[in-house]
């Protein structure tokens, strides 16, 4: 997951105007100002922009007052007006990093990457390290000629200047949106090498290490950036996804708490908070976190995903259905919603319903690995397993660095009797998340079938330490004591999965 360096809109505007600029502003000015910050956080961008204007109106030389109406403007989509408040700024406040840096982003929104680069490129020559300007200079490079390009010029201005620790970073950004992270990680090495005191750097490259499922390298990596700049806000949100998946809840929930001395929760860290306990199974107070976020912004489609799919896992089916239609309906293009209502008929078993609504969110995004992986597993559900493998190579070709279809690719291999490559695949699972439950269970399995019965074991006794309610683990161990001809203790787990399944469906 990549949480506020989306270079979304959104977290554009929250974080700018958590400060308003507005010293050299008359009192009532700042009143004004003041009162179209409060707007724009409840998403009511019209009065802001009728609120800003009126301020505009009183003095035409108000740079603060055209800089937050080009933000309030773009919210709307309303790019040329807002191009043209921040080309005042620029000319009334030339040295502005930020101005630039959202006339980009406006430009970019056209479509038009020169400009868009132009600004970008002035933004981080006034502000050397600013990393949102970096990466949106990387991304309108990207969008105009494609990942390899960008990464073929970016090396070739490497090569002019081994010392110049902002293009090792954005050549390591370049290849993170081309999904290569091992490489950018190599770069945002470099780059840490020349520079190690840039906390944004370690903020990259720990979330780098999160995609590739090695949070203890991604927390080292948060940590210092923190250490670096004690109010960085995406790095404590990084860092408690991370503790979420090592299972360290209460480091995790201290983040969240130092987030909430740093600002007042907003719509943002509803969802991040929902996301971490829908992530550690307290699905009740997820939803309760989702819901908070849409009460705050009722037109996010991707909320209304996450609240369907954290409502179907309580069982609350009618209700996610009723979400996913919503979230449709704000966004036909929301690939999360398709992918939701995949799962949803994926656990009823309606596995060609399932497979209809994962090929939509493909059809949306086919650089998207995840529907690929759940497509995958829907045609293994559907005793197809020859086209599961399909799906869930393409998935891993897409995002080698995930475990998960890896795993995945492991249980078809093994329902087909294809031990040795189920080995294989369970294995880089492991080696890129140790704590994949599942990964054990299949090489356990087939070790097996092989014979090799002590390996079984050891593995299946770290899946069950893994994972010690889940019924699956002592399946597992029936499989390896039966092939040991130890009947009763194999009938004994048996027994024992049937009780753990029975409790939780319960």
């Amino acid at each position: 997951m990549n949480f506020c360096r989306l270079e979304s809109l959104l977290s554009t505007i929250l974080a700018i105007l958590t400060s308003w600029q507005c010293a050299a502003a008359s009192e009532n000015a700042t009143s004004e100002l003041a009162r179209a910050g409060d707007l724009c956080r409840d998403q009511k961008y019209e009065a802001a922009i009728s609120c800003l204007s009126a301020v505009i109106a009183r003095d035409a030389k108000n740079s603060t007052a055209y800089y937050h109406r080009g933000i309030a403007l773009l919210q709307v989509r309303r790019e040329d007006e807002a191009i043209a408040d921040f080309s005042t700024v620029i000319k009334l406040a030339p040295a502005s990093a930020n101005t630039y840096h959202a006339r980009g982003f406006a430009y970019r929104a056209k479509k038009d990457y020169d400009r868009a680069m132009q600004d970008y490129l002035q933004a981080f020559k006034i502000k050397p390290h600013f990393c949102d300007a970096h990466m949106g200079y990387v991304s309108s490079m990207v969008f105009k000629f494609g990942s390899s390009e960008a990464i073929a010029e970016l090396s070739t201005a490497i090569e002019h200047d081994h010392t110049n620790a902002a293009a090792w970073f954005m050549r390591g950004f370049a290849r993170k949106i081309a999904g290569d992270f091992v490489r950018a990680i190599a770069d945002y090495d470099k780059a840490l090498e020349i520079d190690p005191q840039w906390a944004d750097l370690y903020e990259r490259r720990g979330t780098a290490y999160m995609s590739c499922d090695n949070f203890k390298m991604a927390i080292a990596d948060l940590s210092q950036a923190i250490a670096l700049n004690p109010k960085f806000e995406c790095a404590y949100y990084t860092r408690a996804w991370c503790f979420s998946q090592t299972g360290e809840r209460a480091k995790c929930f201290a983040d969240f708490d130092r987030l909430r001395q740093l600002s007042k929760p907003d719509e943002h860290y509803r969802i991040e908070r929902g996301r971490v306990l829908d992530a550690l199974g307290n699905y009740a107070d997820a939803e309760k976190e989702y819901s908070i976020a849409l009460s705050l912004n009722h037109n996010n489609a991707k909320t209304y995903a996450l609240r369907a799919e954290c409502r179907d896992r309580q069982g609350n089916r009618r209700d996610a259905v009723t979400d996913i239609l919503a979230a449709i309906k704000l966004d036909a293009q929301c690939t999360d919603a398709y992918k939701t209502q995949g799962d949803i008929f994926l656990d009823q078993s309606d596995f060609k319903s399932a497979i209809k609504a994962y090929s939509k969110a493909i059809e949306i995004d086919p650089a998207e690995a995840t529907a690929y992986n759940a497509r995958g597993v829907a045609y293994c559900s559907a005793s197809d397993s020859e086209k599961g493998i399909i799906d869930l190579s393409k998935a891993i070709e897409l995002r080698p660095t995930s475990s998960g279809p890896y795993a995945n690719r492991a249980t078809a291999y093994l329902a087909l009797l294809r031990y040795d490559e189920a080995i294989a695949d369970a294995t880089k699972a492991i080696e890129i998340n140790p704590r994949i439950a599942s990964a054990y269970r299949v090489r356990s399995q087939s070790y097996a079938n092989l014979g090799a019965i002590d390996l079984a074991l050891s593995d299946c006794k770290t899946a069950m330490r893994l994972e010690p309610e889940s019924p699956d683990g002592y399946v597992t161990r029936a499989i390896c004591y039966r092939a040991m001809g130890r009947e009763k203790e194999a009938f004994d787990d048996e027994l024992t999965a049937r009780r753990k399944a029975k409790q939780n469906d319960k």
